[in-house]
């Protein structure tokens, strides 16, 4: 079994999420006097503005190079994308990012491979905050526990496990957001198991920035797999 290293946050308001203040050099746009400034972010691939949490965010190194910000709080002017694996690639080859800069941009070798890392770092990091804070529970019976009690605001599920009892706890959770885009392996390592397959996260602000870290992985995944 592959082991991932868990980075410990720092605390809880820096893992539940990206939303504090802004990176040195962000571009904030306008979109009139009574809405916030600085919640959206143009992509550098199709042009378009979405909620800066939901894109993901690349700075440039002092040496040129290419850098995902997986948590975006490093320094520096942000360039951000959709969490799409073929608008990353098209980016990469119509070189967008170094035309957002007006400078030359090197990309790292395997920048795809890496942001997958950090993404999958960072799911399993929320997942981890989330059961020392007494949020998340594995395995099927407590599950279905949570779920009777609507105790639950997320339910995780591991992508290569038998679709039998992930199906039936589908079903018993219809209105609850459901993700299987990590392995049994990989949810065993923030559990400390040898497997798990069935995971229930408490509501909340920690959860809401769960749904978006899982679903930005899940668009890398889906594209890698289809390819």
């Amino acid at each position: 079994m592959t082991r991932v290293s868990l980075p410990r946050p720092e605390s809880e308001l820096e893992a539940a999420g990206p939303e504090g203040a802004l990176a040195e050099g962000d571009l904030s746009l306008s979109y009139g006097d009574k809405e916030e400034k600085g919640l959206l972010r143009r992509s550098v691939a199709s042009g378009e503005s979405h909620p800066k949490n939901e894109l993901l965010r690349c700075v440039v190194s002092p040496t040129g190079e290419l850098v995902f910000d997986a948590p975006q709080k490093l320094l520096g002017r942000g360039y951000y994308i959709e969490s799409n694996r073929d608008l990353i690639e098209q980016a990469i080859k119509k070189r967008a990012f170094s035309r957002a800069a007006r400078r030359d941009i090197k990309i790292p070798a395997e920048f795809l491979a890496k942001i997958e890392d950090n993404l999958l770092q960072r799911c399993l990091s929320l997942i981890g905050l989330a059961r020392r804070a007494g949020k998340a529970v594995m395995g099927y019976d407590k599950v279905v526990e949570k779920i009777g009690r609507g105790e639950i605001g997320l339910l995780i599920q591991a992508s290569d496990a038998a679709s039998g009892g992930r199906d039936k706890l589908k079903a018993a959770a219809r209105n609850i957001a459901e993700y299987a885009v990590l392995t049994t392996d990989e949810l065993a390592q923030v559990f400390g198991r040898d497997r798990v397959v069935h995971v229930a996260i408490g509501g909340g602000k920690l959860a809401q920035n769960l749904k978006i870290s899982l679903s930005q992985l899940e668009q890398i995944r889906i594209k890698k797999t289809e390819n």
